[in-house]
């Protein structure tokens, strides 16, 4: 179903294409709409429990572009539980370490909860090790704009959603400081404000923020989030909830995608 609804997505953006070469995020000419494509269908497997052939695909999916362990799949946490179903763990300590210096955790699953312990006894076998990478994650964030977004959502939430005139108010005010933010073709999600982490990032999203918002706004921004999915910067679903929830909201017209 997941793997239908993106074929429906990057087909309406006409991003689909190929390349053979090894493509990093945020490449002048990446395109990750095949990557995601390959993510899903391994996700679909690991839940099918075909762990074997979720390892194989995203093993192969890696050496060809770097891994964007998207903030609503952790891709990555995935391979690394598959990696210790398929007893491929000779590496396993380098690629944790990989994972805590680019995405400041393992964000592994819970299930099977077998291969869960095996990685957190790692783990807490090298946990000063493995901060000591988590803490070059947290120099890539941008602590500023964390605190931007915290303020604005503050804003955003002051009244109940309800009390239309004074939210109006707040949003217009929210519309404002948007165009300072969302510059440079830059779409700050999680490449810019870090994974959701309640002590580090707590309400900073910015996807609420657009989704109170007017139909024009949101439109004027979707060109940018769509070309940071092709980069490799932002998760299709999160393109594809915005464009549904402001369809929604400020139309008659169907859902796009039904996310």
């Amino acid at each position: 179903m997941k793997k239908k609804f993106l074929l429906l997505l990057f087909a309406s953006l006409g991003l689909y294409s190929c390349k053979s070469n090894y493509t990093r995020i945020g490449d002048k000419n990446a395109n990750y709409i095949p990557y995601y494509l390959k993510v899903y269908e391994a996700d679909s497997l690991y839940l099918l429990k075909n762990y074997e052939s979720s390892y194989r695909i995203l093993d192969s999916l890696f050496k060809k572009y770097e891994p964007a362990n998207t903030d609503r799949d952790h891709e990555y946490g995935r391979y690394l539980m598959s990696c210790v179903a398929v007893n491929d763990t000779i590496n396993l300590k380098k690629k944790i370490a990989f994972s805590f210096k680019n995405y400041g955790s393992m964000q592994i699953p819970f299930d099977p909860i077998d291969n869960h312990i095996y990685l957190q006894n790692i783990y807490k076998k090298d946990s000063i090790y493995f901060m000591k990478q988590r803490k070059k994650y947290l120099k890539k964030i941008d602590y500023g704009l964390i605190n931007k977004l915290q303020e604005m959502m503050k804003l955003d939430q002051t009244y109940n959603r309800q009390n239309s005139i004074e939210n109006k108010k707040n949003d217009s005010i929210n519309r404002v400081k948007l165009k300072d933010i969302i510059i440079n073709n830059t779409y700050p999600n999680y490449h810019v404000v870090g994974y959701f982490d309640p002590e580090l990032n707590l309400h900073a999203q910015i996807e609420i923020l657009l989704l109170h918002q007017d139909e024009t706004t949101v439109f004027k921004y979707l060109p940018i989030i769509e070309e940071a999915v092709k980069k490799g910067k932002c998760s299709p679903l999160e393109y594809a909830f915005i464009y549904d929830k402001c369809i929604l909201a400020n139309t008659s017209k169907k859902q796009k995608y039904n996310y």
